[in-house]
This record gives C-alpha cells, sequence and structure tokens, in this order.
C-alpha cells in the first residue's frame, strides 16, 4: 500500500484538514480519512464504491457466472452453476464473502435455470424421438 504524501492542499469534505492524495479518478483532493487504496491507487469513497462492479465477486461467483453460460448448452454444469452462486449467496449473507458479487450471482442463477429448462426441454424432446423409431 502507498503511503500518503502532503500535496500543499486541504480536504473539501473536512475544511482545515490537509489534503495527503488527490482521487485517480475524479481529481478531488482527499484527507488521510476521505482516501481508500484500491488497485495501486488512491479514490474518494464515491469512486471506490463505483469501482465494485459486476465482476468483482468472489471465484464463486465468476466460476458460476462461466458456468452457468456454458451450462446453456450442458444442463449437469448449469446446476453446477446453480450450486456455487447459491454458495456464494449464502457466503455473503453470513459476511465470509465480500458483496461484490452477488449480481454476477444472481445472473448465473437465471442462466442456469434457463439451460437446465432447456436441458430439460431437449431430453424429453430426444427421448420421444428415439422412443418413436
Amino acid at each position: 500500500m502507498a503511503e500518503h504524501a502532503d500535496i500543499g492542499q486541504v480536504c473539501p469534505v473536512h475544511p482545515g484538514v490537509p489534503a495527503h492524495e488527490v482521487c485517480a479518478r475524479c481529481g478531488r483532493f482527499l484527507c488521510v480519512d476521505c482516501s481508500v487504496y484500491r488497485k495501486d491507487a488512491w479514490y474518494c469513497q464515491a469512486c471506490a464504491q463505483r469501482m465494485v462492479g459486476l465482476f468483482a465477486g468472489s471465484w464463486f461467483a465468476i466460476v458460476a457466472g462461466i458456468c452457468s453460460f456454458i451450462g446453456l448448452g450442458c444442463a449437469p454444469l448449469a446446476a453446477l452453476a446453480a450450486v456455487l452462486a447459491l454458495s456464494d449467496l449464502a457466503m455473503i449473507a453470513s459476511g465470509r464473502n465480500a458483496k461484490g458479487g452477488w449480481k454476477l450471482d444472481l445472473i448465473a442463477l437465471g442462466l442456469s435455470a434457463l439451460g437446465l429448462v432447456i436441458g430439460i426441454f431437449l431430453i424429453q424432446r430426444l427421448g420421444l424421438l428415439s422412443a418413436t423409431h
């Protein structure tokens, strides 16, 4: 983590408190209390929150998203994606994982449900076709 340096300005949120950093995204002057260190740079709290996006989740969420997409053509992977996404959501609810991946988990659950429906439909359709021949 980088050290703070005095830059000769004051914090706009805390008047009279010297600013030690500049937000890498918006350029706002930041005191020690207002600065958040993320990905090798300092950010204001608002910009740091914006950085937590769709893909800021755990590996469970990322693998669940990938498996659910592939699961559209392979029902067993869709089932695996649902298990991974539900596991990650349970860990988020208990505080063991960061909240950043919940959107990806919900997308994975939706895609895995669609993959399971497609898989069941195809199995029934192929089962009917093979039974008639």
